[in-house]
């Protein structure tokens, strides 16, 4: 099959379920939500099974009003006139911070999650930038969203797992978008760090890059499995770094290494934070892991002439401005949400 095709192959089956589960959802909600809520009051609850209902409820609405927005943006690229490749662009990207405002301020009003964001008074728009995100949970594309592409109108590109694909409007607008849907697994590294790369070219001020450096959500048992592995390769001091780290992997150098080298002139951000960790797992989710949170996020700048210029020298510095992060994590972490997987 051709590329069009196994990717259209994806996309209609997916759809039609988001739809039946959409109006499934929608016509049982009124007996659904009093099931829900009269086990929240017999477990003392927070309203635990209530929210949860809502949210999906509200993710699914998401999901449907972004596919059809993204087609109304199709049909106008092809029936108005001057509707070119920037307008197209434009409002593709437009529709990006359109559907992650209202997931993400949907979500955080419907778990009572709190945001304490702590910019350190960075002005954005002036240059372009590469932003290094610690990875909690699939909550972080929100996060970095609702911290600066909503309130400064930044046009992020997304380093992505290609699990993603899986949910549509990530599918079709982030396929139309300057991204890249990576693997996990060693076989396609160097395919996927060349791919990462291209995303740094070209970026104007207003313009970013989002990679998780980490390359998986952080887990006690798999910091524990990358230490593990780094020692049967011999590689002692990387092993001894992995171990040093307490709330974050140790950061993966080809992708951030990369687009270093590719964009130069950009500045280099750090966004910590913590308080998703509670929807980690679906286990801690549906357990009320993001109830009554606060989240807490900083953004750390390095101006693009203090970042070394060495391959070396990077390597240091990043493992330096990351055990930073770990200790923002170590200072604002709440204990009950670390997880075992």
């Amino acid at each position: 099959m051709s590329g069009w095709a196994v990717m259209w192959a994806r996309r209609l089956p997916v759809m039609a379920t988001y739809v039946a589960m959409f109006a499934a959802l929608a016509i049982l909600f009124v007996p659904l939500a009093v099931v829900a809520a009269s086990l929240d009051l017999r477990w003392s609850q927070p309203w635990t099974l209530t929210r949860t209902l809502v949210f999906f409820l509200w993710y699914l609405a998401c999901e449907l009003a972004g596919v059809a927005a993204s087609l109304a943006i199709w049909l106008a690229s092809l029936l108005v006139p001057g509707f070119g490749r920037e307008s197209f662009l434009a409002q593709n990207f437009a529709l990006q911070h359109w559907w992650a405002r209202m997931l993400g301020r949907g979500g955080f009003r419907i778990f009572d999650i709190r945001l304490e964001l702590d910019d350190g008074g960075y002005r954005f728009g002036q240059r372009p930038v590469l932003l290094f995100v610690r990875h909690a949970s699939t909550a972080d594309t929100i996060l970095a969203a609702l911290a600066i592409s909503v309130p400064h109108g930044t046009r992020l590109r997304y380093v992505l797992k290609r699990e993603l694909l899986w949910d549509p409007c990530l599918d079709i607008v982030g396929n139309r978008l300057p991204n890249a849907f990576v693997h996990r697994d060693e076989a396609h590294t160097a395919d996927d760090v060349a791919m990462v790369a291209s995303l740094a070219r070209g970026l104007g001020p207003r313009d970013g890059v989002l990679i998780y450096p980490e390359g998986s959500r952080f887990s006690p048992a798999k910091k524990d499995r990358i230490v593990a592995r780094l020692r049967e390769q011999g590689r002692e001091e990387a092993a001894r770094e992995a171990e040093s780290l307490r709330h974050v992997l140790r950061p993966r150098s080809g992708g951030p290494l990369a687009l270093l080298e590719a964009a130069p002139d950009a500045d280099v951000l750090f966004l910590a934070h913590t308080g998703f960790e509670g929807s980690a797992s679906f286990d801690r989710f549906f357990n009320g892991g993001l109830i009554h949170r606060t989240v807490h996020a900083r953004i750390r700048a390095v101006r693009a002439e203090d970042v070394p210029k060495d391959e070396a020298a990077r390597r240091e510095w990043m493992m330096a401005e990351w055990r930073l992060v770990d200790d923002f994590v170590n200072q604002h972490r709440l204990p009950d949400l670390e997880g075992k997987s």
